[in-house]
């Protein structure tokens, strides 16, 4: 059997003081309900499960943000690696 394929994805962790900020994780397998965690989260961590409209509102929300105080929201520093709001 292969490599497990493992690619990107946001997570919204909950922060001890309820704060809620983005991170991106690596996944592997996924059923769209159950989805394997491959790196980029701890056990015990909590994440925000959001509904799909709202999640594209939040997220656009902090791109803005980010993008008005010239900042990668990704890591980084500057926004020079960005192209049409997406990471590469």
């Amino acid at each position: 059997m292969g490599a497990v394929r493992t690619e990107q994805a946001v997570v919204f962790v909950i922060g001890e003081d309820g704060t809620i900020e983005p991170r991106m994780i690596m996944i592997g397998l996924t059923d769209w309900d159950r989805t394997q965690v491959v790196s980029g989260l701890e056990e015990g961590e909590r994440v925000a499960l959001i509904g799909l409209a709202q999640l594209q509102a939040q997220r656009e929300e902090f791109l803005e943000r980010m993008r008005s105080r010239g900042m990668n929201p990704f890591g980084g520093g500057r926004m020079g690696g960005f192209r049409g709001g997406m990471p590469h």
